[in-house]
């Protein structure tokens, strides 16, 4: 299990390495709709952009990408969304190996 570092900062930008693959990353808070969004690069290209992120569904299961398993979850209800203070303490980001997912 992978932890992406993630904060309440409403834009950030990082690099992170999934298998061997260097992403680049924005993570966004839309401010009208209080939603955090995830957008991917690789090598400059851009992959996936502004996937909500969502509490108890792989966000990325229905894109065709090296990158799955990518679950948002709230520490205190997983039934909740990330909110605009919660980010990277409350709400975090976490990508699992399939064997991970296998055994849930």
């Amino acid at each position: 299990m992978i932890e992406i570092p993630l904060s309440s900062d409403p834009e950030q930008i990082f690099d992170i390495k999934l298998d061997d693959t260097l992403y680049s990353c924005r993570v966004v808070l839309n401010s009208r709709t209080n939603v955090w969004t995830i957008s991917f690069l690789s090598s400059g290209i851009p992959l996936l952009s502004g996937i909500p992120l969502l509490s108890g569904i792989d966000i990325l299961s229905q894109f065709n990408l090296p990158i799955r398993n990518a679950y948002v979850v709230n520490l205190n209800n997983t039934s909740y969304d990330p909110t605009s203070d919660n980010l990277g303490t409350v709400s975090k980001l976490f990508i699992l190996t399939d064997e991970e997912v296998a055994n849930e």
